[in-house]
Formats: C-alpha cells, sequence, structure tokens
C-alpha cells in the first residue's frame, strides 16, 4: 500500500534524476532547491510513518533506497562535473555496497535479520545530505573554507558507519544477537 510517508519516499526517489539532471546541466540553483526539499522529505516521511503509524514493509525497503539514489547521484554528478574529489564518492558507494551486500548475504545465509538501520547510520545520512545541501548552495562558486570541515566530518560519519556495519555483520555470522533499538 502506497502511504503518504511511502508517497514522499517516491519523490525522493524521483527528485535524484532531477537534481541529477539539473547539475549537468549547470541549473545549480535549481538542483539546490529540490535537493534540499527532498533532504525534508527524509525527515518528514519517518516522522509521518510513525506518528500515523504508516510503517511497512515498501517503507523499510524504499526510504533508505531512496536516500541512497539521491546521496549517491548527487555524489557521482559533482565528482563527474569537477566538482568533488573522487575518493569520497569511492568512500560513500564502498560504504553503500557494504550494507547491500550484507543484507544480500544475510538473506542467502537464511540469517534472520530486521531492515533497519542502525543509530549511525541514520546519522551518517544526515551528514551527507547536509553537505550537499551545504555544498550545493555555493555552485558554481567553490564554497568557503568551511566545506572542508564539513567533508572532514562526513568522512568520519562514513567511517564510523563502516566500522559498526562491519561489527553488526560480524555478530549476525556468529549467530550473536545485535540490538538494534532505533528502527523507523
Amino acid at each position: 500500500m502506497v502511504t503518504l510517508a511511502n508517497a514522499m519516499s517516491l519523490l525522493r526517489l524521483f527528485a535524484s534524476g532531477i537534481v541529477t539532471m539539473a547539475l549537468l546541466n549547470d541549473f545549480f540553483y535549481s538542483a539546490f532547491v529540490i535537493f534540499f526539499l527532498a533532504a525534508l522529505t527524509d525527515f518528514f516521511d519517518g516522522f509521518i510513518a510513525r506518528f500515523f503509524q504508516q510503517t511497512s514493509v515498501l517503507g523499510a525497503y524504499l526510504d533508505p533506497l531512496a536516500d541512497k539514489c539521491l546521496i549517491i547521484s548527487t555524489f557521482l554528478t559533482l565528482w563527474g562535473k569537477g566538482h568533488l574529489p573522487l575518493w569520497i564518492v569511492v568512500m560513500t558507494l564502498v560504504r553503500e555496497a557494504q550494507i547491500l551486500l550484507g543484507i544480500a548475504w544475510l538473506y542467502l545465509a537464511k540469517k534472520p535479520f530486521e531492515v533497519s538501520p542502525i543509530f549511525i547510520g541514520k546519522i551518517n545520512t544526515t551528514l551527507q545530505m547536509l553537505f550537499l545541501v551545504f555544498y550545493l548552495y555555493y555552485l558554481p562558486n567553490t564554497p568557503p573554507h568551511g566545506h572542508h570541515l564539513a567533508l572532514g566530518v562526513v568522512v568520519v560519519s562514513v567511517s564510523l558507519s563502516m566500522i559498526l556495519y562491519t561489527k553488526m555483520w560480524w555478530k549476525l555470522a556468529k549467530n550473536t544477537p545485535y540490538s538494534n533499538n532505533t528502527s523507523s
């Protein structure tokens, strides 16, 4: 069933393509506004799902998929246009691949698991979106020197997220219960 929360995730998924096209055509202000509004839907869809009791299996998959598409497509496009270094794109892609491969492994190994992000994963997504909002705001100009600090914070959150997801996969591989009390 498509709920309001799921519709917002679908809008975010659709917005990732629009942001990409806007960036490819140097419509930087449009890319900024659309990305900013799409990022806001990430907060509101979770809030709406919980407040109106609209959580669903579809939403558990659709919400992180929309986040990943929006973030990865924006990072890739900014790199392709020469605005971001390749290493941050690779780091982001490796993290996302790690999560997807972990889920695939659990599924294939018939290990019980719940599709639910860990807390640092939510923080990481938020920090990546905030960084991209900040970065897009200043395009086509180079963002002020503060963007190096913001990028450093994203690097730390991506790294910490990768470490904690690895720890979670390892515990699940050893059939050790893993507590994740941040389900949305």
